[in-house]
């Protein structure tokens, strides 16, 4: 496989199946590197049902 080629890892998962959620907004978050990391959020954008 190729470097940057993902089609045979793609393909493994072909069958996979996780946990069933549901989201009910997404969130716009600004991330603070350095030697302490954190999330700043700044907006909630409520996803319609």
């Amino acid at each position: 496989m190729a470097v940057g080629d993902l089609r045979d890892l793609v393909g493994s998962l072909s069958s996979f199946s996780g946990l069933r959620w549901r989201a009910d907004a997404v969130h716009l978050v600004r991330s603070h590197l350095g030697s302490s990391v954190r999330y700043e959020p700044l907006e909630a954008y409520p996803l319609a049902p």
